[in-house]
């Protein structure tokens, strides 16, 4: 009996390492194909494809999904994918992405996004709650011993961004200034370090041209979008998306300042880019560049022209209604149009 135990157990155990062998193959596979295409999603964003770029990360989300991967990279592929889904205009998918990032690993800095994700789908209460825990873990990085500079600059950059986030969501645009320029010297030092904030920093410019603009402050609003857009045509290549959205910021502004030819050539700029780049018109630049420009239309008494792109982006965002609503149906302009159009009762 004990002549056949033996090869039994040795079988038993052959099989056992056959199996910790495939399993053990399956997630270096997995690990090998997140990371490539990773890599292509960051590429076809330097090339200008953010639509490309979104397919490629989703692929990579996919690759690890039930996978047995090292939980840095799964935090990774979650937090890029969310925020190429909130780029695509997709917040809700954004948001369950970055909580799947936190839930492979605590991180200050994404923990400090998730707040922001909160804040912009209206959940005033889940933000307030998630904001505590962004605070305690940024204290908990920024106490270490022999904290890296560039760790350092990154976690108070993160914390500063979501204060002025909440400051901004009730309407408290002086007060979030500070901020908001905070933010910029950050990662203007961040630059210094490395490079590659080069996009980080023409999103500051924008954050804060449109910071400017809410106070009303339209001339300091075309400085900063403009300095802007010329960084991105001096130092930063496949800034498509991010131009798009500086041009129709300084258009915004010499439009409060009564240019309006000069508007619609920043209007027409942006579509264009957009187009070129390939952004998805459900993202949240392509729908407000619409919206740009059907307000433009509006103003030059081209209603029936106006209402198409009102109703094109209202088209875009069918799936994401709580956007719709935010940046199309309570517009103003948006509003008069629809009455105009017997779309909506002036009663």
């Amino acid at each position: 009996m004990s002549g056949d135990a033996a090869p039994g157990a040795a079988r038993f155990r052959a099989s056992k390492s056959t199996a910790s062998q495939t399993k053990g193959a399956s997630a270096g596979n997995s690990t090998a194909a997140a990371k490539a295409h990773l890599a292509a999603s960051a590429e076809a964003m330097k090339a200008g494809r953010s639509r490309d770029a979104l397919d490629a990360v989703r692929k990579a989300a996919a690759a690890i999904e039930g996978a047995s991967v090292p939980a840095k990279l799964r935090q990774k592929v979650y937090a890029a994918l969310s925020k190429r889904e909130y780029a695509a205009g997709n917040a809700f998918a954004a948001l369950k992405a970055m909580r799947k990032a936190l839930k492979a690993s605590k991180s200050a800095a994404l923990q400090a996004e998730l707040v922001t994700l909160y804040l912009d789908v209206g959940r005033l209460k889940a933000a307030e709650k998630e904001a505590g825990t962004a605070r305690k873990l940024a204290q908990k990085v920024l106490n270490k011993r022999g904290l890296a500079e560039k760790q350092m600059l990154a976690v108070s950059h993160s914390l500063a961004s979501m204060e002025a986030t909440f400051l901004e969501k009730q309407g408290r645009w002086r007060e979030a200034e500070p901020k908001i320029r905070e933010m910029g010297e950050l990662i203007d030092r961040l630059k210094e370090i490395d490079d590659r904030w080069g996009l980080r920093s023409l999103k500051s410019r924008w954050e804060l041209a449109r910071n400017l603009m809410r106070q009303g402050r339209v001339v300091e609003a075309e400085i900063a979008a403009r300095g802007g857009l010329n960084q991105a045509r001096a130092e930063v290549s496949g800034a498509a998306v991010m131009v798009a959205n500086l041009a129709r910021f300084v258009g915004e502004a010499v439009l409060a300042q009564g240019r309006r030819d000069d508007a619609r050539d920043m209007a027409e700029q942006a579509i264009k880019l957009l187009s070129e780049a390939g952004e998805p018109p459900s993202s949240r630049v392509s729908v407000l560049a619409r919206r740009f420009m059907g307000t433009l239309l509006a103003l030059e008494g081209d209603w029936q022209a106006a209402e198409e792109q009102f109703a094109g982006a209202r088209q875009a965002l069918s799936d994401n209604k709580v956007l719709a609503t935010q940046i199309i149906d309570n517009y103003p302009i948006v509003i008069v149009s629809d009455i105009k159009q017997g779309l909506l009762s002036a009663t």
